[in-house]
């Protein structure tokens, strides 16, 4: 994306990037410059128009033109992406390229936002716009929609509530699940059901105040850190299923969220009481509860990490002092400490293709060393850099 255009090009060959055009009489004057895919990455939806007020949403694929989404232009919020919208995406596309939500500011004295749907029948045939949460099937008061996403089965999640707080990216709020009828209507669905309200019309809000929230595809799940009372819990909402999984209580916050090929890894802080402190691994259906693989001591969190290719973990706990180096194998539960004292590793460590793990260490007198190390075995110094200098990844 550029202040002019879209760009597209194929990396797969050494041919230029060429311009995605537009239907006679659609070309914007103004674009957003961000862009959202598909779960299955065919397709691409931005937001566009003659200004910021006055857009549209356009969705194209690998080629031909773009195609607006709605058949008029609104005051579009934006494709909501990190860290600007922490309650986003505000943007979502389908894998057939058929759907599109996207969400509006209200127009006339409403200070809240909604959810907006554009859909076809095919590619390129006549676009049908509706208001999801107009007020026959939402009460007024959800002021507040976002984390929009299509599953692979075409069926469209969001949450519905209020505004985000200084603590919290809504409040009141719901999950739902809108899929289409077989006459062609909204069949929409309340999943979290704390409201009572199951099908609209939706009268009643929700209770859950959420703090953080991410989309986990190869869960077709949400999971959500949610505060009840004094206390956060991490829960779980599945798109195919009504109701809320709890997975680990008095959960202080959220330090580390990875997928690897089978598993969740999660690291929680846990406040008081029987909860987690340290990395917890999960299935990826979810369909057993947490298992702690990595425990740690009070006073120490998981600063970053990240997956291999492999498919282990290696991650830099911190006491706010000094760090330490851990990997673990989530299919086994395996876990490895790579002993430090009084050093810091650097901003990025990462496993290789062979599982050796590479790392920076840096010691108090600021000199690095880059490391390899084979988890369960010795570490070898690879280079010395002096100061300044750390290692990063290449795959």
């Amino acid at each position: 994306m550029h202040r002019e255009g879209i760009l597209r090009f194929d990396r797969t060959t050494a041919i230029d990037a060429t311009p995605v055009g537009f239907a006679s009489g659609e070309t914007p004057s103004w674009f957003e410059r961000q862009v959202v895919t598909s779960p299955n990455g065919a397709w691409v939806a931005t937001i566009a128009g003659d200004g910021p007020h006055l857009a549209y949403p356009f969705a194209f694929g690998a080629h031909g033109d773009a195609q607006r989404m709605a058949s008029l232009p609104g005051d579009l919020s934006g494709a909501g992406l990190a860290p600007e919208a922490p309650n986003g995406p505000w943007l979502a596309i389908s894998d057939d390229g058929c759907a599109c939500a996207w969400r509006a500011r209200s127009w006339g004295g409403w200070t809240g936002v909604e959810l907006m749907l554009g859909t076809r029948a095919t590619p390129g045939g006549p676009v049908l716009d509706e208001h999801v949460t107009r007020d026959e099937l939402f009460e007024d008061y959800l002021d507040e929609v976002g984390v929009f996403v299509f599953t692979p089965a075409g069926r469209l999640l969001f949450v519905a509530g209020d505004p985000p707080t200084s603590t919290s990216t809504f409040h009141e709020a719901d999950f739902f699940s809108l899929d289409r009828g077989p006459n062609g209507a909204l069949d929409l669905r309340n999943l979290t059901l704390t409201s009572g309200d199951a099908v609209p019309p939706f009268d009643t809000y929700g209770t859950l105040e959420f703090t953080q929230l991410a989309w986990i595809e190869a869960s077709s799940a949400y999971l959500a850190l949610e505060r009840e009372s004094n206390e956060l819990r991490l829960l779980a909402v599945q798109s195919g299923t009504s109701g809320l999984r709890e997975l680990a209580g008095h959960v202080t916050q959220i330090d580390l969220l990875e997928v690897a090929p089978q598993h969740l890894l999660v690291s929680v802080l846990a406040q008081s009481g029987p909860g987690f402190r340290g990395l917890l691994r999960l299935p990826l259906d979810l369909s057993t509860n947490p298992e702690l693989i990595v425990p740690l001591d009070a006073g120490t969190r998981i600063a970053r990490g990240s997956v291999g290719s492999d498919g282990t973990c290696v991650l830099v706990a911190t006491d706010g002092h000094d760090e330490a180096v851990w990997h673990a194998h989530p299919a086994t539960g395996a876990v490895a400490l790579l002993a430090q004292h009084s050093v810091t590793a650097g901003p990025l460590a990462d496993v290789t293709a062979s599982g050796d793990v590479h790392v920076t260490l840096v010691n108090a007198q600021g000199a690095a060393a880059v490391l390899n190390w084979s988890p369960g075995g010795p570490s070898a110094r690879i280079q010395t850099l002096g100061q300044g200098g750390f290692v990063l990844a290449g795959h």
